[in-house]
């Protein structure tokens, strides 16, 4: 089963998915190494703008808990996903 929630309260340049344990920012390109790179800045994005990481940090981060997949391959339109864990965030004590 599939649920689409529209989140008015976040501001984001392109579609995330989230599951149960994961955030996935997608890119898409006709190259499929610009289409990575738009996966890898969205993930980027996110995780700056709300999880409050400095950018060098995030990419600290992404460089090595995040994971790459190429998504699609078909009508000359690459697509690659990322995804990183929920669990690397805790949240703050009281």
């Amino acid at each position: 089963m599939v649920q689409l929630t529209v989140r008015k309260d976040l501001r984001l340049t392109s579609p995330m998915l989230e599951t149960p344990t994961h955030w996935i920012a997608h890119g898409f390109d006709e190259d499929l190494n610009r289409a990575m790179k738009a996966a890898a800045r969205a993930l980027l994005s996110f995780l700056v703008d709300h999880k409050g990481l400095t950018r060098d940090d995030t990419y600290s981060l992404i460089s090595v808990a995040a994971d790459f997949g190429v998504t699609q391959v078909v009508d000359q339109r690459q697509g690659v996903h990322g995804m990183i864990a929920k669990n690397l965030f805790v949240p703050p004590t009281r």
